[in-house]
């Protein structure tokens, strides 16, 4: 099988891309995230081959530290091919498309919408789409924009909850500032009753089987205030 290697020279830091490349679009006037040219395929020096684009029959492979995800997932929804994008990381997962739109995405133990913000946090990793790759079902129905817009969204909104939670092999607890009275709403019961069993932040996000940044945002405040602690 055929391989095509993203040229990680003129691919802009995930940064970087977050910052310039942003322009709206006329027909829609959402952000967008627009990847840099890729050269043709021609060998490089050491015998790599560097992909145009998302050809029919040829995988495309690369680093998301030098090709930022949305702008993987932009050149993958406006080629219109169909395929699995899969990212090897702590983090990563599956991602289906289907001629411009999103329909399936998994992880390890969440699909669906889930699955899809949890793949918005990547900022590294590497990755692999695979064309005409078959979606086992279809968890979801985003046209290219929409997918986009909810993505760049995504994206966004794990700033605050990475810088906060940047180690998620570490397991949260209860401090001895805790008290059975703390008032709490139904959400936050349900965010704060997985920090029983000692299990990594991973592992707990993982069985919440809620979306994970929304699970975090919830647990934020008590770890600010001091109620519980990473250990």
């Amino acid at each position: 099988m055929a391989w095509g290697v993203l040229n990680s020279v003129a691919a802009p830091s995930a940064s970087a891309a977050l910052k310039d490349s942003r322009v709206v679009s006329a027909a829609s006037g959402m952000p967008q995230m627009l990847p840099r040219p890729l050269r043709r395929d021609v060998p490089d020096r050491k015998g790599s081959v560097r992909a145009k684009g998302v050809d029919s029959g040829r995988m495309v492979r690369g680093d998301l530290s030098v090709f930022p995800f949305l702008s993987v997932m932009q050149m993958l929804l406006t080629s219109g091919r169909a395929g699995r994008l899969s990212v090897d990381h702590p983090r990563g997962g599956q991602l289906w498309i289907d001629r411009g739109d999103v329909v399936h995405a998994r992880t390890s133990a969440l699909k669906g919408e889930a699955a899809l913000q949890l793949l918005s946090s990547l900022d590294s990793g590497l990755f692999t789409f695979e064309p005409d790759a078959p979606a086992p079902e279809r968890t979801l129905n985003l046209r290219r924009d929409a997918a986009l817009r909810r993505m760049l969204e995504e994206s966004e909104g794990w700033t605050t909850a990475l810088r906060t939670f940047p180690d998620w092999s570490r397991t949260l607890r209860f401090t001895d500032k805790w008290s059975d009275a703390q008032p709490v709403s139904r959400t936050q019961y349900r965010a704060l009753s997985l920090l029983e069993g000692s299990a990594s932040i991973q592992s707990m996000l993982e069985r919440s089987g809620e979306p994970p940044r929304a699970v975090l945002d919830t647990l934020r405040p008590f770890l600010m205030a001091g109620l519980i602690e990473q250990v």
